[in-house]
């Protein structure tokens, strides 16, 4: 303990922390009116993509554990489009020369910061991989701050997000007998929980998290597609799609719905007005956007598109002109 005392929370740790979450701004996680009870999702990926994945790693000099976390802040950033800098709490593992002999499981819990400026359409998938091994790196000896001085530099959430690396491919040695090792994972309160496991030279994904507090959409399917993509060739982040296949002929089908019968007045090609038009008027009562408890219906969003249209071409807007709109992210 008193090893461990002298080591957390120097002031040099304390001042390196606070100029390297300066600008972390909280993620906001929309309410969602779930059950109150605790969700696990797993999703194993098939040999041949973890295969690939790790000649991916070995191309572009970064480990598994390196890959999975920049895939996690990808998806987040793209589930909540943040508007800062974002971070996500890091486990890492390992034990001191002093604690070799203890009983028990040894971790620390690491802020890791995505940089808003290197996660634009144009930003290279290697460059951000890369840079994401070597924060790890720079963060070095900083590392061993507690979680209670964490609290208090990280910006106040509802429900932040963890990532966790298990690489357990050799059975263990218990009492001259082997073992294979599985891992239970305690519970997190208010944390949405990412594990990228490898047992036996297999790999899982899972996901934790309250139903209350978050809805997944799909999260680990999304994962697969954009690991897929990303050992496919990929080389920015514009490169990217999560919608997944199933959802791209729902769309599919959805326009040539929407497009029966349509045919711009003056011959041009059909624009999303004319498209959007066409969908609030044959499906006028369903709902288009919600924002916690409010939401609106088809009909009700034209209606209001449109006020915002007179609205602009009553104060001299022209076709073309662009119009600068600030506003809180809601349904306006």
């Amino acid at each position: 303990v008193q090893h461990n005392r002298h080591l957390m929370d120097t002031e040099p740790v304390l001042a390196y922390w606070k100029e390297a979450l300066a600008g972390v701004e909280p993620l906001t996680i929309p309410v969602n009116c779930g059950v109150k009870e605790k969700v696990r999702l797993t999703h194993v990926f098939s040999d041949e993509h973890w295969q690939r994945i790790q000649q991916y790693c070995k191309s572009v000099r970064i480990t598994p554990m390196v890959y999975f976390r920049t895939l996690y802040g990808l998806l987040i950033h793209t589930y909540l489009r943040p508007e800062g800098d974002f971070h996500v709490l890091d486990i890492a593992s390992g034990r001191y020369r002093d604690n070799a002999q203890l009983l028990g499981s040894c971790y620390l819990q690491i802020p890791f910061v995505f940089e808003l400026a290197l996660m634009t359409p144009q930003s290279e998938l290697a460059t951000l991989m890369t840079e994401s091994r070597q924060q790890r790196k720079r963060v070095g000896k900083n590392q061993y701050i507690s979680v209670l001085e964490q609290s208090q530099l990280l910006p106040k959430v509802r429900t932040g997000f963890m990532y966790n690396f298990y690489h357990f491919g050799d059975p263990q040695m218990l009492l001259g007998k082997s073992e294979r090792v599985d891992m239970i994972t305690p519970d997190t309160e208010a944390l949405v929980e990412l594990i990228a496991k490898v047992l036996d030279d297999h790999l899982q994904l899972n996901l934790n998290f309250m139903a209350d507090e978050f809805d997944d959409m799909r999260f680990l399917e999304r994962a697969e597609q954009l690991s897929l993509q990303i050992i496919g060739g990929a080389e920015t982040l514009g490169d990217l799609s999560p919608v997944l296949s199933d959802e791209i002929e729902q769309l599919k089908s959805f326009d040539t719905t929407a497009a029966e019968g349509m045919v711009a007045a003056d011959s041009r090609p059909l624009c999303v007005r004319d498209w959007f038009g066409a969908t609030a008027e044959r499906f006028a009562d369903r709902t288009a956007c919600s924002d916690g408890e409010r939401q609106f219906s088809y009909r009700e969003l034209d209606e209001a598109s449109n006020r915002l249209a007179n609205t602009l071409i009553n104060r001299g807007i022209k076709p073309g002109e662009p119009v600068a709109i600030l506003l809180e992210r809601s349904m306006e």
